[in-house]
């Protein structure tokens, strides 16, 4: 199926074979005959290997511990816990609830996204192909194998990998049904989009966007009306297969609809999600090739007149017209939606990104010199950007974190995580190393987004917890990102002496023990809370501007405290 589009191959090969007895002679019409299904397959492999290679290196990070987290929980307390605390639907929790059974280990947890990111290369060759031709579609598809952008969340423990394959075999099937029709491709197209909502919200964006591109097409090529009746129900279907998760969002979703977000939406942060788009510089904070803002500029300036060549070049005029809106008008309403809400990064706008490679392959296949040696350079940025990528560290190095609170912590002692949310990661490593700590988080209630400041209940309790221990251990997420002040850290610096601390990626431990702080233990502790240089939470640019990237929006992002709800027990009483 995915393989459609090599279809239409005209050599007869048993007719070949019949003709020659030189096996050199057979081997060659064989060749010839499947060389496109060789070419895409070859992709393909490099693909996975790509996706494969190091999967299991990186530390599990807060995100990926949250979707293991309410994975394995049993599946009516998952869905209640998404719908308190977490605006993605549960299609994709769902998958990682059955599929973790086989194993929770970073190789296991981040295997299906590799997956179904390297499906999602055939496919989108396959869909090339029927729009603007095999050579731009095996082009398309090169760059999908080796973008540093793709395989960045290829071996991430989430749903970005399964939103992009649905939204692309949506844009398959429909296409299809427009060209073919049929109530099987109109069904699978319904049953697709419906699958790519249940996986994450924005892909209405991309569906809208993919929804006015039919609507022109059906109005201005005057297609039959059949055709427009048919869409029309699919779309309907589409819609009713979502509205029991809609309409229990909104009925019990009630934190996140509260939640004031800041907008997203800026020019210098346009240009940032295009850079990641389109040269894999993913993540941007953390890889960006060492290029200045001018001389990005030009390179995604260059990429988009290479596009734009390719609606001229592409002679199918619908082709155009479907991957144009795919492209720009999925990224526009998200655009538009960003002006409220913090919703435009770019994870959100990875579906449109397919759209987006076949319109400058498209471009690129009028073999142009200049248009070439653009379509070299994207290609060596992102092979250069996957180097860098392998290279890089853990983004939180909970791993190492939880391997020296393993090693330091005693019977006695007792274990403060400056945000419950903290607690997922921990946990998962200590119970992939056979440990078993008393571990709690602070604040001591439930919150959804930002934790609120320490109560005088929360001092009490820590003083309760703290009593006759032989040595308090805190735990600073994302080098105490959750607790800005300090409130924590300076709590226990006032009351105990600091006898060890350690920093790791995004992520400070600190040991106390029972003592009158001095002058130098203070000092010390106040020396130790500033967070490394390089490694605290910016809000802004090196030119002071807001940037419209994954970095930024973590830095308000929601950091879950699952404490006091859905069976949770291990965070309320912080053990495992």
């Amino acid at each position: 199926m995915i393989l459609d589009g090599l279809s239409d191959v005209k050599t007869d090969v048993k007719r070949r074979l019949r003709l020659t007895d030189s096996r050199w002679a057979r081997l060659g019409a064989f060749l010839e005959a499947y060389l496109e299904s060789i070419c895409v397959a070859g992709v393909t492999i490099l693909a996975a290997a790509l996706r494969l290679y190091g999967i299991g290196d990186k530390s599990i990070w807060y995100d990926e511990s949250f979707v293991i987290t309410l994975a394995e929980m049993p599946v009516p307390d998952m869905i209640r816990a998404l719908l308190q605390l977490d605006p993605h639907p549960p299609l994709y929790y769902l998958l990682m609830h059955f599929w973790l059974r086989l194993g929770d280990n970073p190789f296991m947890a981040r295997l299906p996204s590799a997956l179904l990111s390297t499906a999602s290369v055939p496919l989108l060759y396959a869909l090339g192909a029927r729009l603007i031709g095999r050579k731009a579609a095996f082009g398309a598809s090169t760059l999908l194998a080796v973008s540093s952008f793709h395989v960045f969340w290829g071996q991430e423990a989430r749903m970005y990998a399964l939103l992009g394959l649905l939204c692309l075999a949506s844009t398959f099937f429909l296409v299809k049904a427009l060209q073919e029709g049929g109530r099987i491709n109109w069904g699978l197209h319904a049953l697709l989009s419906a699958a790519a909502m249940y996986t994450q919200l924005v892909a209405v964006f991309y569906l809208a966007a993919q929804g006015a591109a039919v609507l022109l097409l059906l109005v201005w090529h005057r297609t039959p009306r059949g055709i427009g009746v048919e869409w029309a129900k699919s779309q309907t279907w589409a819609g009713l297969l979502f509205l029991p998760w809609l309409y229990a969002f909104v009925t019990w979703g009630g934190p996140m609809l509260e939640i004031d977000y800041a907008p997203t939406t800026t020019p210098r942060g346009l240009e940032a999600l295009l850079f990641q788009l389109i040269y894999g510089s993913l993540p941007y904070w953390r890889n960006g090739l060492g290029m200045d803002g001018e001389t990005r500029d030009v390179l995604v300036i260059l990429s988009l007149l290479t596009a734009l060549l390719g609606t001229w070049f592409v002679r199918r005029r619908p082709a155009v017209i479907l991957l144009v809106f795919l492209f720009l008008g999925s990224i526009g309403l998200l655009a538009l939606v960003g002006l409220r809400l913090e919703i435009v990064i770019p994870k959100a706008v990875l579906p449109a990104s397919f759209a987006f490679y076949l319109l400058l392959w498209g471009g690129l296949a009028a073999r142009r010199k200049a248009v070439l040696v653009l379509g070299v350079t994207v290609l060596l940025l992102n092979l250069v950007g996957l180097v860098r990528y392998y290279t890089l560290g853990s983004q939180e190095d909970w791993r190492a974190a939880a391997q020296y609170l393993g090693r330091g912590f005693r019977w006695g002692d007792l274990a403060l995580v400056d945000s419950s949310a903290g607690l997922m990661p921990l946990n998962y490593y200590l119970r992939q190393d056979g440990l078993s700590i008393e571990a709690y988080g602070v604040p001591f209630k439930l919150w959804t987004m930002l934790p609120p400041p320490l109560s005088d209940e929360d001092y009490q309790r820590v003083d309760e917890l703290s009593m006759g221990r032989s040595s308090i251990w805190l735990v600073l997420f994302r080098n105490g990102f959750p607790d800005q002040d300090g409130q924590l850290l300076s709590y226990l610096s006032s009351r105990y002496v600091l006898a060890e601390s350690r920093s790791v990626t995004k992520v400070r431990l600190f040991r106390f023990a029972p003592g009158t702080p001095g002058s130098d233990e203070e000092s010390s502790a106040q020396a130790v809370a500033e967070p490394p240089a390089g490694t605290g939470v910016s809000a802004s640019g090196q030119d002071g501007s807001s940037l419209w990237v994954d970095f930024e929006v973590e830095a308000s992002e929601r950091v879950t405290s699952l404490q006091g709800t859905f069976r949770l027990d291990d965070y309320v009483a912080g053990s495992r």
